[in-house]
């Protein structure tokens, strides 16, 4: 009865930029106590650094920063679709692995979504340096 979809606006990665990034949560009937846990890779930072209680489509919740990621939570979601949006600044190249996110019912775990997991390379930014 509920789906999660993340989309990753950006087609290369590169150090410096501003990723955009969307979760779109889908509920068919009413839910109470619902988290996301939205993972991040290791070389982006969350551009918003703080927690905080937010409106998400009329809905409030509470989002709280972590080192990996950032936690949602919703007292009560109603049927109906949600859209959650986060942006992150890639600080470092390399390989890195884009862990799932996970959309769940705390008090009935059997309701739950995830997406898949990815492996995000991120090229180094080729600095303009100019002798004279």
């Amino acid at each position: 009865g509920i789906t999660l979809r993340r989309d990753v606006a950006k087609a290369g990665w590169n150090e410096g930029d501003r990723v955009h990034v969307r979760y779109t949560l889908s509920i068919d009937h009413d839910m109470e106590y619902v988290v996301l846990q939205a993972s991040r890779i290791a070389a982006a930072q969350p551009a918003v650094q703080h927690s905080g209680y937010s409106v998400v489509n009329g809905v409030g919740c509470y989002r709280a920063v972590h080192d990996t990621g950032n936690a949602y939570f919703f007292d009560a979601l109603p049927r109906g679709t949600y859209v959650i949006e986060e942006d992150w600044l890639l600080d470092r190249p390399g390989d890195y692995q884009l862990g799932t996110a996970r959309l769940q019912c705390v008090y009935a775990p059997a309701f739950q979504a995830h997406t898949q997991g990815e492996t995000i390379h991120v090229t180094e930014r080729k600095h303009n340096t100019t002798h004279q």
